[in-house]
């Protein structure tokens, strides 16, 4: 299984993509994955071919042999058990510390992907305004970002102080993309920042930037 071809299909745009392909550039020289661009702007992700891979047309999805997978903490997983000795730093082994991975990598979805989306589409006018809602949703990340805040009060990272689990990635993605949100503002939130800034520093020279330099040219300035 292992010793088959192994595909990753991404768009450097999307959040979850960049978290998985991170840390497939990590180990690149070790494990050969081919990253397949689909393309957010064409609606390829929408294809009859594509959700053949992922039904609900989300992204990142994973093919290797017969295995096929969508979900970014599935993918993550699939990759850290099938090469655990690369992995190892990544994926606690401690079984609290690996249930507070797993628990924040689903948590994040329902309280920090959906409402993060939304308001986004409020800001941009793809969505039709609607004020009463956007406070909510600003409320519950509010509420979120708080919370994720006091576990990162005497700790550096979530699961290990030693250093990163894929959920600081995947939770550091999301907050990158509050800085397009007028009401969220970095100082608003300093343990996380203090987090994603420290990140680059665990992964191969130059691949955080190599990463993001689509989010840093493309959606940031928005």
């Amino acid at each position: 299984m292992s010793e088959e071809a192994m595909y990753l299909f991404y768009h450097p745009g999307d959040f979850a993509s960049r978290a998985v392909w991170l840390f497939t550039l990590q180990f690149k020289e070790e494990v050969q994955v081919q990253v397949v661009g689909v393309d957010l702007t064409q609606g390829e992700q929408n294809s009859l071919l594509f959700k053949a891979i992922s039904p609900s047309g989300t992204l990142p999805a994973l093919i290797h042999g017969n295995v096929r997978l969508f979900e970014a903490g599935a993918i993550f997983q699939y990759l850290a058990e099938l090469h655990p000795t690369l992995y190892r730093r990544y994926l606690p082994s401690e079984p609290a510390a690996r249930a507070t991975n797993t628990m924040l990598v689903s948590w994040s979805k329902q309280h920090l992907q959906i409402p993060i989306h939304q308001l986004m589409a409020f800001k941009r006018g793809t969505a039709p305004a609607n004020k009463d809602l956007e406070k909510a949703l600003e409320k519950k990340l509010d509420g979120a970002i708080k919370s994720l805040e006091k576990r990162l009060e005497k700790q550096a990272f979530f699961t290990n102080d030693n250093g990163p689990s894929f959920s600081d990635v995947l939770v550091a993605e999301l907050i990158l993309l509050l800085g397009s949100l007028p009401s969220f503002k970095p100082d608003t939130f300093p343990n996380l920042s203090r987090m994603i800034t420290a990140l680059p520093a665990h992964f191969n020279e130059g691949e955080w930037s190599h990463v993001h330099e689509y989010y840093q040219q493309i959606i940031a300035p928005h």
